[in-house]
């Protein structure tokens, strides 16, 4: 393609912050065998495994930094509605990039969101509200210092210096990181979190297979095999919420790249280039159940492929779908505490912690247009009567006690929104939906609920003070 100086800058400008992440130079998706399994055995001899997720004295209390290095416009609204994108409906980032008639605009805007959406503070607050943990969305332009092809360039290679700052922040507030790849080339799913909803076309070129498995590597030379972040990487996720199916990809396919990533992953971990504990590699379930996956798991267990205590699954449970959306109160409670059956099951194979899940029970902004201007305290006044107040605090209950007794734990999307409060941590425990100490329990059920198989109990065992409630 023929490129315009935008683009020859931005180029140069990432090859230029490459040089600050340590271990640069791009591992290649086709290293030869032995090369990768010399390196598997250097590694695992001198590095302690993470075995992230199965602590059980530790459950992982997490939040997801979403709509930060990869935007949501239902996450922020106002953002994507300006002078220059406003006649536009937009679907995705690449979409609000390509809105612009000036394309260096939206990049000084996504330098400056990046700067100011997640600052110390953030971190210094969330230690205080006793989480230990984040899951960071990072898309793979963030990891590429290639010139993007022709069906790539609006997507803005800016993030690493705030990632970096990010991995520093976690190490001083004592925050477990759970690197996440969100974002695949050619997109794994056509959601706006992979950036573009054009399509499925991960599985269309072995390119986007191979650059998938370099940017894996390459997450683990700029912020696992450097001292300076402390080991502060426990996991990496090889890809976010890939979608399977006769028109997507295949299971066979995710299958095999998940072996892949699995071997580049470790195979690239060096105690010699500064990593300091070796990072669990964690597997999506691709939202079809676990239950395909588990003779696969199995195989690769006997033939030595995976150990043990070195993979695990990362589900999401959202309530806010059909048929879930559809529920009662008290539909939601039941179907929160009948899950611990199946999790106990599929922990006792493997690591298994629940990557995503929420408050709320309802999409909020699905087409960000109509939040625009919206306050975070005016979505909360649509939420906080006494009934929903109290629904929303108990709901919690269910998830949390569940998901700490039977898998590893949890991360809760969001950290925080400009507008969508049940799906913000920070404004759902400002609320009292959550508390600030995730160990307070108000909705403890008495025998005859445990008996029944309720985790939580119908009503409070004492009063909730909810900072606000309307009639």
């Amino acid at each position: 393609m023929r490129f315009t100086s935008l683009a020859i800058v931005t180029f140069l400008l990432g090859l230029t912050d490459a040089l600050q992440d340590h271990g640069s130079q791009r591992a290649s998706a086709r290293r030869h065998h032995a090369v990768a399994q010399a390196q598997q055995h250097e590694a695992r001899a001198t590095l302690p495994e993470a075995r992230y997720g199965l602590d059980r004295s530790k459950p992982i209390r997490g939040v997801n930094l979403g709509n930060w290095l990869i935007t949501e416009s239902w996450m922020m609204p106002q953002f994507y509605f300006d002078a220059q994108t406003s006649s536009a409906a937009l679907v995705d980032e690449y979409s609000w990039i390509k809105a612009h008639s000036n394309r260096q605009d939206a990049y000084d805007k996504l330098r400056s969101h990046y700067s100011s959406y997640m600052t110390e503070d953030d971190f210094k607050l969330m230690q205080a509200y006793g989480l230990n943990a984040v899951r960071i969305p990072v898309p793979y332009w963030t990891l590429e210092d290639s010139a993007p092809s022709s069906d790539e360039i609006y997507f803005f290679k800016g993030g690493r210096p705030q990632l970096r700052q990010a991995l520093l922040w976690c190490k001083k507030y004592g925050i477990d990181v759970v690197l996440d790849l969100h974002a695949a080339p050619g997109s794994q799913n056509a959601y706006d979190n992979s950036g573009s909803r054009k399509g499925v076309f991960w599985q269309t070129k072995q390119s986007y297979y191979d650059r998938t498995i370099t940017a894996l590597t390459t997450m683990v030379d700029f912020y696992v095999n450097n001292q300076t972040y402390g080991g502060v990487v426990k996991a990496i996720i090889t890809m976010n919420e890939p979608l399977v199916g006769s028109n997507w990809i295949s299971l066979d396919l995710l299958q095999k790249f998940n072996k892949a990533a699995y071997r580049a992953i470790r195979g690239r971990v060096s105690a010699a280039k500064g990593a300091q504990v070796m990072p669990t590699v964690y597997f999506s379930n691709s939202i079809i159940g676990t239950d395909p996956w588990m003779p696969w798991i199995q195989q690769n267990y006997a033939d030595g492929t995976f150990i043990k205590g070195t993979i695990g699954f990362d589900l999401h449970r959202y309530q806010s779908f059909t048929p879930y959306n559809a529920y009662s109160h008290d539909e939601h409670i039941n179907h929160t505490c009948k899950q611990s059956t199946n999790l106990a099951k599929v922990q006792a194979v493997l690591p298994v912690f629940i990557g995503e899940m929420s408050d709320g029970v309802a999409l909020r902004c699905v087409d960000y247009r109509d939040c625009v201007g919206r306050t975070m305290q005016q979505d909360i006044n649509t939420l906080n009567t006494k009934t929903n107040n109290y629904f929303a605090r108990r709901f919690w209950e269910a998830q949390r006690i569940i998901y700490e007794q039977s898998s590893g734990g949890w991360f809760f999307w969001s950290w925080k929104t400009v507008c969508a409060s049940a799906w913000s941590y920070r404004d759902s425990v400002q609320q009292v939906w959550l508390p600030q100490n995730p160990n307070e329990r108000v909705y403890v059920p008495d025998s005859a609920e445990s008996a029944a198989g309720q985790c939580v109990s119908r009503k409070p065992n004492r009063g909730i003070a909810f900072r606000t409630t309307s009639s």
